[in-house]
C-alpha cells in the first residue's frame, strides 16, 4: 500500500514539474522561430543594401569619365549644348 502511494506521489510531482516547464519551453520555441524569421529577412535586406551600395559605387566610378557625365546631363537633366536642336520621336 505504501509503495503505491509513493508511486502516485512521484507521478504527481513529475506532472507538476512538467506542467510548470512545458509552457515556458513552448514559448521559447515560438520566440526562436520568430527570431529566425526576422534574421532571414534582415539578411535579405542586408544583401539588397550591399547590392545597392555596389551599384552606387559603380555610378561614382563612371562619373570620373567625361562621356558618362555628358550622358547623364543629356538624358537625366535634359541639358543641351548651345546651338543644338532636339528632336522627339512620337509614336
Amino acid at each position: 500500500m505504501k509503495n503505491t502511494y509513493t508511486k502516485i506521489l512521484i507521478i504527481l510531482l513529475f506532472c507538476c514539474v512538467n506542467s510548470s516547464f512545458i509552457p515556458k519551453i513552448h514559448r521559447s520555441y515560438i520566440k526562436i522561430k520568430k527570431l529566425n524569421k526576422s534574421l532571414i529577412s534582415l539578411k535579405k535586406e542586408k544583401k539588397e543594401l550591399l547590392d545597392s551600395i555596389s551599384a552606387r559605387n559603380e555610378d561614382i566610378k563612371k562619373l570620373k569619365i567625361e562621356y558618362y557625365k555628358e550622358e547623364i546631363a543629356r538624358n537625366q537633366l535634359k541639358m543641351v549644348k548651345p546651338g543644338e536642336q532636339i528632336y522627339k520621336v512620337i509614336k
